[in-house]
Order: C-alpha cells, then structure tokens, then sequence
C-alpha cells in the first residue's frame, strides 16, 4: 500500500513539473510576451527574462499580436524567440576532437535516425570570410536548450575533462557569432 501511495504522489508531482524559459530580446526595442493566460513579461531591448511553465503548449503574444504555439514536451529547458532572430549554436571540442570519425561512422549505419540535437559541421560566411565548423543556426519561436553557455556567457578557453576530451555547446546571437567568427578566423590567418 505504502508502494503504490508513493507512487501515485510521484505521478502526480511528474505532472506538475514546470519548464524554465528564457525570453531573449536581441533588438533594439522592447518586446512585450504574454504566455498565455499569465500576465505581460516586458523584455528589455538587448535584454532577457526567465520564467516558468507548467502547461506543454501555450500560445504566445507578442506586442499583443498572436506569433504561435509552442509545445513544451521534448525538454525542459528553452529559449523563446519572439523576434524570430537568428542564433547561432556551436559545438567546441577541448582536447582529442573525434567528431568527424563519429559522423562518419554513423552515416555508415543503415537505418539510425539522427538526432535532431546534433550539430553537424557547417560553413558560414561573413562579410566574404569563411566560418567552418560544428554549429547551426537556429531562428525557430522556441529553441529547445541544449548549450552549455548561453547568450551571456563566455566560451571558456579551456575545461577541466577526464576522458580526454569534451565537447561544449554555446548559443550566441547573430551579432555575437559573426564578431566570434571573425575572431576565429584572423587567429588561423595569423596561425599560417
């Protein structure tokens, strides 16, 4: 009896749970979402807020205009875009990088799906710079949190690993990304 009264609480505790939310405003203006039924969240320009959620679909307003539904079920922690502005995620590997092995034997597999989270490598370009490497851009209303550091956060140079290497996620806004990019480059310019 005591089994099933503990298990019936923790069913009931699992349906309670709540998603976190950051609203990230990249502009230059304020942007006012409401989630819902639940009061205005004002996001200030080049600003964010976090809230959380415990319904899995809620529509979404923004400025008082309907901009969509998301659903909330396949994860726990997101971004909400109510700019519809590009962000870009990148994937770092510190230490050994065995990426490119992994993808290959993958691709070799009949029938695998992939993994929707995985970022594969790609190639961007800049102001006619080229950026390559393992990251996606994204410039969905909901983007589902699977970095490490956010928008704010800094991209460690180094991380303390016990298998020899690590890979690292960050999500950075397109203004961010581009200067990060440009970096990157005039560093292996200056590298030859």
């Amino acid at each position: 009896m005591k089994h099933l009264l503990l298990f019936s609480f923790l069913i009931i505790l699992s349906s309670c749970s709540s998603n976190t939310i950051e609203i990230d405003n990249p502009t230059d203006q304020i942007i006012k979402v409401t989630l819902g039924d639940r009061p205005m969240i004002s996001v200030p320009a080049h600003g964010s807020r976090t809230t959380s959620i415990s319904e899995s679909i809620i529509e979404v307003l923004v400025d008082g205009e309907p901009t969509g539904q998301i659903d909330l079920n396949h994860g726990d922690k997101f971004m909400l875009n109510p700019s519809y502005s590009k962000y870009y995620i990148e994937e770092s590997a510190y230490g050994r990088d065995d990426r490119a092995l992994a993808a290959k034997f993958l691709s070799s597999v009949e029938g695998l799906d992939k993994n929707p989270d995985d970022i594969g490598m790609n190639i961007f370009e800049f102001d006619g710079k080229p950026y390559i490497g393992y990251a996606k851009v994204d410039s969905s209303l909901l983007i589902k949190n699977i970095w490490h550091y956010g928008v704010k956060d800094l991209l460690p140079k180094q991380v303390q690993t016990s298998s020899g290497s690590v890979l690292k996620r960050k999500i950075y806004r397109e203004e961010y990304f581009i200067e990060h990019a440009r970096k990157l480059y005039n560093e292996a310019m200056l590298s030859e």
